[in-house]
């Protein structure tokens, strides 16, 4: 590209071409030439600048439409999901109130995350209400003991007593004393029990002879039974094995007896039977002959705090706790309760247990 002046040419070369030069149609004498063609570049260069510069501007303007574009898109994409976050900013203690986005449930993608929030909050709704009413009826009761209480000692100071009545007094704070120890022993086996629900892992613990842990209850709860006039039995059709903690079993068994004894009249039986299904389900069955529980309390029966017959049940020294300790108990270890009641049959209490060996046997025991 040689430079001529101030201008860069382009040229082309054609050495020793030949020409033809053909006059009146005679051929004439073959003759060859040179050609030397150039042609400035300075309109080219231009040219290829201005070209430059356009496809530069076009390919950033390009870029930057497809930008705002793939940011738009963005944005519209994810406003479900803000609006959703925005919805789940709202949920507090005070307001359980989640309203998913219509948008966010239509989202393939984001389905899945809808379910799972509206599930876990209601859950934690659910745990929060339990827990409140948990509090305030603990609170009412621990309330209703302790004015007892103070009640028996304010009659005791209001005027001086002999020295035999002081010690009746005495003995009557006592025993709403122990009123009182037995609430929170009860709240407090309430607590872990539900805890041991909540965890539910029961495979941490060794396997336990179920008909021995009914026996046992049976054992401890004879002499209670004896002066009530009840009859205690415990019938074992077949062996069973489950994996639970003995202290916790022997909790249940006696809270359920407890109840079925304080609610038989005197000369009547109170049965415990153990048999096992070929499901691997082990089954326990208390049973008495009381006055049973009217229909419309069946469905509370297992709500904390709560009595069928609040008078009774507090002359008894019941908390209303008992039955909720034994769900709790026997839903952590995968089994369930269930409790049918009339008024000519009495009451009957089944537990059902995932067993871990059943085996046949017969034995009857009558304490």
């Amino acid at each position: 590209m040689p430079k001529l002046g101030s201008s860069f040419y382009r040229g082309i070369v054609l050495r020793k071409t030949a020409v033809f030069d053909v006059e009146d149609n005679r051929p004439g004498q073959p003759r060859t030439i040179t050609v030397v063609y150039a042609s400035p570049t300075d309109q080219l260069n231009k040219r290829i600048f201005e070209i430059g510069i356009f496809a530069r501007g076009a390919s950033l303007l390009l870029l930057l439409f497809a930008g705002l574009f793939a940011a738009y898109s963005v944005a519209r994409g994810l406003s479900p999901m803000r609006e959703l976050a925005i919805e789940a900013a709202k949920v507090s203690a005070a307001s359980w109130s989640f309203n998913p986005p219509t948008a966010a449930r239509r989202k393939i993608e984001l389905a899945p995350l809808v379910n799972a929030l509206e599930a876990t909050l209601g859950g934690l709704e659910r745990a929060f209400l339990r827990e409140q009413e948990f509090i305030a009826d603990a609170a009412h009761e621990f309330k209703t003991v302790t004015a007892i209480l103070k009640s028996s000692l304010q009659l005791l100071a209001f005027r001086p007593r002999s020295a035999a009545e002081y010690e009746r007094g005495v003995k009557h704070a006592l025993e709403d004393c122990d009123r009182i120890e037995a609430l929170v022993h009860s709240t407090l086996s309430l607590a872990r029990a539900e805890h041991r629900s909540e965890e539910g892992r029961s495979n941490d613990f060794a396997c336990v002879d179920l008909s021995q842990s009914c026996e046992q209850s049976v054992a401890d709860l004879h002499s209670v039974a004896q002066t009530r006039g009840i009859d205690l039995q415990c019938r074992v059709h077949s062996e069973a094995m489950v994996k639970a903690d003995p202290l916790e079993l022997h909790t249940i068994w006696v809270n359920l007896l407890q109840n079925a004894i304080q609610h038989s009249p005197q000369g009547s039986t109170v049965s415990v039977s153990v048999t096992t299904t070929d499901q691997g389900t082990a089954t326990v069955i208390v049973e008495d002959r009381g006055a049973g529980i009217p229909a419309e309390h069946l469905p509370r029966v297992f709500d904390r705090f709560y009595r069928s017959d609040p008078s009774r049940s507090r002359a008894t020294g019941g908390a209303g706790l008992g039955l909720s300790i034994c769900q709790r108990l026997v839903e952590a270890y995968g089994g369930k309760i269930y409790i049918t009641s009339s008024s000519s049959e009495g009451t009957r209490v089944l537990v059902s247990l995932p067993s871990m060996k059943p085996a046949p046997s017969t034995n009857i025991s009558k304490f």
